[in-house]
């Protein structure tokens, strides 16, 4: 006679626990048959209607999104999602009230970024597109940033939005994508260009990534000429050539565009001289690149010429290299007075060169080591 007092007891224990735990498991397991057990549960309902999203039951879905929202009337998923079956005045009205709740819902902000985008409501749009960067990053709120900045007012929009970061974040990673054609490349670059200039980390960081994005897409040339007309000056150039005097060039600086670089395994030391120029010491016997810059360059002839002395020891070992990208070094052919690395040479930039490099190389030579070379200018010049 006792075990039957026991067995009930067990029983509405276990009717219990089923009560409390059995929907949950159940419906992290089958989401559509565990919503059924649990009308009450708002996250059973919430996963079940995206498991109906997921195999695309749109009837399902919206079922199970009513449903969420009857189990808690101010949850931001089952209003969205709900009021994509109702007329457009309350589904606005239902897509106003759940942006109000927040900004992480990854389907809110979709269903706003489409609405905005369909009614023309850049300043929703990019507010909205920032969201989705921040909580769901790029590869999801970079295509619809494009989508925007197409449109009239997107890209002030966008600028006034990514302006509100402390840092690049997901911006960054969007500028790095290779842009899917010319026309999305040119509204990016428009994008940076309305970014403010005081800024210049920001911008600078902006236009490194967005240029490395335009080199994946095989646009270097577009690169360098958003580099060059947000980051420069145009007196800081003599022709072709940006700090021809090296007034500016810093070895330990991340060089971006068309600045002076020093190239990581250079076979010479290299100083800034106060005043501007350079001094550059050949340590060893090794060739390589020393410092280099990229170049825009239009089809012509050029003159290159570079005044400098050697202040210790064979300057022979030092050499100029001016290449078009993808297409290897140019013929240079020296003309007038001049020995080494320098005084004026003559070059052909064919049809098919939009932009290149300057360069200087350090020669393997036995002689070489422990040489002293001056330089106080470099200009690349287009002649015809």
């Amino acid at each position: 006679m006792r075990k039957g007092p026991a067995l009930i007891l067990s029983g509405l224990a276990g009717i219990a626990a089923l009560g409390l735990f059995g929907p949950s498991a159940l419906a992290s397991r089958t989401p559509l048959v565990g919503a059924v057990f649990a009308p009450w549960d708002v996250a059973a309902q919430r996963n079940a209607s995206l498991a109906a999203l997921q195999t695309k039951q749109i009837p399902l879905a919206l079922q199970f999104a009513r449903r969420a929202v009857a189990a808690m009337p101010y949850e931001q998923f089952g209003l969205t999602l709900a009021a994509s079956g109702t007329d457009a005045n309350r589904r606005l009205e239902a897509l106003n009230l759940s942006s109000a709740l927040g900004w992480r819902d990854v389907t809110t902000n979709v269903m706003l970024v489409e609405a905005a985008l369909r009614e023309n409501q850049p300043e929703i749009a990019a507010q909205r597109i920032d969201a989705l960067g921040r909580t769901q990053d790029a590869g999801i709120a970079g295509p619809y940033a494009d989508r925007l900045l197409a449109l009239p007012g997107g890209i002030d929009a966008l600028a006034d939005r990514a302006a509100k970061r402390g840092k690049l974040d997901w911006w960054s990673r969007y500028f790095r994508q290779p842009p899917a054609n010319a026309e999305a490349m040119g509204l990016r670059a428009a994008l940076v260009r309305k970014f403010d200039a005081g800024d210049g980390s920001w911008l600078r960081d902006a236009v490194d990534d967005m240029a490395q994005g335009f080199i994946a897409a095989d646009a270097s040339d577009q690169g360098l000429v958003l580099w060059r007309d947000t980051l420069t000056k145009p007196g800081d150039f003599q022709g072709a050539i940006y700090d021809g005097t090296f007034a500016q060039f810093d070895p330990e600086a991340h060089a971006i565009g068309g600045e002076w670089r020093l190239a990581g395994q250079s076979p010479a030391t290299v100083e800034a001289l106060e005043g501007g120029g350079l001094a550059i010491d050949q340590a060893n016997e090794r060739a390589g690149n020393v410092i280099s810059q990229a170049v825009l360059l239009a089809p012509g002839r050029y003159r290159l010429k570079v005044a400098g002395e050697a202040e210790r020891g064979n300057a022979q070992g030092f050499d100029w290299s001016v290449s078009c990208a993808g297409k290897g070094r140019l013929p240079l052919a020296r003309s007038g007075s001049g020995s080494g690395p320098t005084g004026e040479w003559s070059l052909v930039v064919p049809q098919d060169c939009k932009a290149g490099s300057l360069a200087l190389l350090a020669k393997r030579n036995a002689n070489s080591a422990g040489t002293r070379l001056l330089l106080r200018s470099v200009a690349l010049d287009k002649v015809s």
